[in-house]
């Protein structure tokens, strides 16, 4: 069937997505600051919400769950420290 430019352009935008890796850290007594430190682009590949992306974008987290330099940080600060992707599809839309 035949779709046309309106309707190709509404799935479009529901389909791609900037991609934002970073870390969220949670003090002690519950105040947190999220700080990011990549960025890309992310496809929607289904309806149940899966995505598509290039490994650099999330390699950084990857790396940062592994990192015992992090795990000496969170003992000594006292910091909950956790990696955290978020997506968004417009300006008004993110997800976690």
């Amino acid at each position: 069937p035949k779709t046309d430019q309106a309707t190709r352009d509404a799935v479009l935008k529901r389909s791609v997505g900037l991609v934002v890796v970073g870390v969220r850290g949670t003090r002690s007594d519950g105040t947190w600051t999220e700080v990011p430190f990549g960025t890309g682009t992310a496809f929607a590949v289904d309806p149940t919400g899966h995505l598509l992306t290039n490994r650099h974008v999330v390699a950084e987290a990857d790396n940062l769950t592994r990192s015992t330099d992090l795990q000496d940080v969170q003992k000594k600060q006292k910091v909950k420290i956790e990696p955290r992707v978020w997506v968004f599809f417009s300006r008004d839309e993110k997800y976690d």
